[in-house]
């Protein structure tokens, strides 16, 4: 590259407002922009020709330091390959300055130094995403309170307008009922989205607190067959739910989560069932060196209880099952239904089971149904890991 050329792309890179940093074969810095230098308050002096891995000091969102070549986007240096550490990563980085301060980063690195990218190394592209997450969070935090303003109000009118429906009936006319019937509808689906939106607004704002209580599984499996039991009745689908000569205990869980996570399944397993279909929820216990998941051919590390939730209703097609997770994602023969939804459940029970130590995967066919899975450990510890008991 002419000198020429290399001052004018130390010119174009200084204009930027995103930090970068260029490494050689060797893993020294070769280059570092203005930004940089201003976003990690250092000198170039003390950065140029020194390791990457001794000028950047980072932490994780749990405090815990380590260096440059832990991190994932190590591998564009070593095996040649882009990598992106962005806000949808599962794990979140910050970059500590001189003065000890943080700040959160999206990451990006590059094969090839800036300078001479033919003769190996890496460019390193950071962001300060600091800003970005006040914007998020200010909405999340908006979002939250707003619902839970809207339950108090919602519950209330759902309240009368069964209660009318019950033991008023009588003296409504035909038409009265049938009003009557569509505000209870109505308020009940907007009751079923405000509680979506409350229980995704906690896991988005890093609000899940771990109660690490003891819980018995098969009384949360019935306490939320007989929520649903009204649901269920309007839908001519049954519920049954299986019987267990022994408790089935986790402990240091928390059955408000394990709850939530068992009522969207369920709600979903009812919805989505034809009418007089069957919905069937079971536990299993595994033990290590079980099978887990036959689907990935994944064994059982850690004691623990299989939950499952079988329906026979309109199944996932293959070609979406990747997204099913994903927040506010609605298969497109679930919209063609009609039935009520935001695409927030099957979100949040992913969630919430993967912040309890367990995971969740599925097994469908259309026309079919569906089977859940959901695994969570026997014994978690205060820390939040599960440990096999």
């Amino acid at each position: 590259m002419l000198i020429a050329e290399i001052e004018h792309l130390n010119t174009i890179l200084n204009r930027i407002g995103d930090g970068v940093i260029s490494v050689d074969s060797n893993g020294l810095i070769d280059f570092v922009n203005q930004a940089a230098l201003r976003l990690l308050s250092q000198r170039q002096e003390d950065m140029l020709h020194s390791p990457i891995a001794r000028c950047l000091i980072i932490q994780n969102k749990t405090g815990q330091t380590f260096s440059f070549d832990d991190l994932p986007v190590h591998d564009a240096l070593k095996q040649g390959v882009s990598t992106t550490l962005d806000v949808s990563s599962p794990e979140r980085y910050s970059f500590v300055r001189w003065d000890r301060t943080l700040f959160p980063v999206s990451i990006t690195v590059m094969p090839g130094s800036a300078l001479n990218p033919t003769n190996g190394g890496a460019t390193l592209v950071f962001h300060d995403i600091s800003g970005d997450e006040r914007i998020d969070k200010a909405k999340g935090e908006f979002i939250s309170l707003i619902s839970h303003q809207l339950r108090t109000p919602v519950s209330i009118i759902n309240w009368y307008s069964e209660k009318l429906l019950r033991t008023g009936v009588e003296s409504l006319t035909e038409e009265q009922e049938k009003y009557a019937q569509e505000i209870f509808k109505s308020t009940r689906r907007i009751g079923e989205l405000v509680t979506g939106v409350v229980n995704a607004s906690r896991a988005d704002l890093d609000r899940l607190r771990n109660k690490h209580e003891e819980v018995e599984l098969w009384s949360v499996v019935q306490e939320v067959a007989r929520q649903l039991a009204s649901l269920a009745h309007g839908r001519g689908v049954t519920v049954d739910v299986g019987e267990s000569s022994e408790p089935v205990i986790i402990e240091g869980s928390d059955k408000e989560y394990i709850e939530i996570i068992l009522q969207n399944l369920t709600n979903n397993a009812i919805k989505y069932s034809s009418k007089d279909g069957h919905v069937a929820i079971g536990l299993q216990r595994i033990r290590p060196g079980e099978v887990l998941n036959r689907q990935l051919g994944q064994m059982c590390e850690r004691a623990g209880v299989v939950i499952s939730i079988q329906d026979e209703g309109i199944g996932i097609p293959d070609d979406q099952k990747a997204e099913i997770f994903s927040k506010l994602f609605r298969a497109k023969n679930a919209q063609a239904l009609d039935i009520v939804g935001v695409g927030l459940g099957l979100y949040i029970a992913k969630t919430y089971t993967k912040f309890l130590g367990g995971s969740i995967w599925f097994e469908s066919k259309v026309h079919s149904g569906t089977t859940f899975y959901v695994y969570l450990p026997t014994t978690l510890n205060k820390e939040g890991d599960d440990v096999a008991r």
